[in-house]
């Protein structure tokens, strides 16, 4: 039905009038008092995804008046606070007057978890074999392009990422994020010849016996591993 009729301000009986049409942009006014959203019936909220920004859905409002459902219009029938509307949980939309309406009312929606899955994992720039596991940093974004934390939004597990070959890494959504994903990465075999050679003496007295030599090769501050690193 559309209200911008004088007939619909009729079938809502004498506590109305409909004199102040071109002022207050359609609506019939209550001669007493203006109708209050709290009477109206506010549309289920479909489910919403977390993105990181706050999530302000569209709201649609009805009010019933003898017999009659007219649809409210946001910005000029009412206005609409969102709190608790980013991380995921429970978030509330609070509607409040305007124009012809007063009053105030109020509808919870759910933000659920992000999938891992959705984020975009920036590529693993090549790695190279040492003594200590490859374990690279890694650059996610959401779906918004918001980048995401480590520790906060995600955990990583390392795999195969000692050796020359091909790095794993897989990637748990936590918090506001669940599920899966994974990215490898290369690993090149590393090289010894700028390293730092110790524990080699220029000459050695003569003793008659055996010379034990046991070199000590240190890069980058570690100290490599005999039999794995070299031979």
């Amino acid at each position: 039905a559309d209200m911008q009729t004088a007939d619909f301000a009729a079938t809502l009986g004498s506590s109305f009038t409909s004199d102040l049409f071109s002022a207050n942009g359609g609506y019939p006014v209550l001669k007493t008092s203006l109708p209050s959203l709290a009477d109206c019936q506010i549309a289920a909220v479909r489910d919403q995804v977390y993105t990181g920004a706050p999530i302000e859905p569209a709201l649609r409002v009805f009010a019933v008046a003898a017999g009659k459902t007219v649809e409210l219009t946001q910005g000029r029938d009412f206005g609409v606070f969102y709190s608790d509307n980013i991380d995921v949980g429970t978030a509330t939309a609070t509607l409040y007057g305007r124009g012809t309406w007063s009053g105030e009312t109020s509808t919870q929606f759910t933000i659920g978890k992000a999938k891992i899955s959705s984020c975009t994992i920036a590529p693993v720039a090549d790695q190279v074999a040492g003594s200590v596991p490859c374990t690279p940093a890694l650059m996610i974004a959401n779906a918004a392009g918001r980048p995401l934390t480590a520790g906060t939004d995600y955990s990583v597990v390392y795999s195969n990422n000692d050796t020359p070959g091909i790095g794993h890494v897989l990637v748990v959504g936590k918090g506001n994020y669940e599920g899966f994903s994974s990215v490898d990465f290369n690993i090149a075999a590393g090289t010894i010849e700028d390293a730092t050679l110790t524990g080699v003496e220029g000459y050695y007295d003569f003793t008659g016996a055996a010379v034990e030599i046991v070199p000590v090769l240190t890069k980058n501050g570690v100290v490599l591993e005999a039999g794995k690193d070299y031979t």
